[in-house]
């Protein structure tokens, strides 16, 4: 079972003509080697939204090795709230699975 973390800036509000990517430090929670990122986009309803709204997908980046990046989000409808999951692995000694939610408010 995966430990599910809620990020403090929880419901965050993005305009519906943004298309933007959303990174996290993971080490903020003590977890200093993420592995296999992945993230779905959920409506209300619990719907996955992720193939409409996402482009591309969830990555460690480049220059900071605990920071995963969201895929792009894009198409947001103002007035709608999604639910963005986030899981990764950390792989410091025994593989845990972690899941971090962040409650989205699209805005126009």
């Amino acid at each position: 079972m995966a430990t599910t973390l809620e990020f403090r800036d929880s419901p965050y509000e993005i305009s519906d003509a943004e298309r933007l990517a959303l990174g996290f430090d993971v080490a903020d929670w003590g977890i200093t080697c993420p592995l296999s990122p992945s993230a779905v986009i959920l409506d209300s309803s619990g719907a996955d939204l992720s193939a409409s709204l996402f482009a591309g997908s969830a990555a460690i980046s480049s220059c900071l090795a605990t920071c995963i990046v969201t895929p792009r989000i894009q198409s947001l409808i103002a007035g709608c709230t999604y639910r963005l999951e986030v899981r990764w692995e950390d792989n410091h000694s025994t593989p845990n699975r972690f899941q971090a939610a962040l409650t989205i408010k699209a805005t126009s």
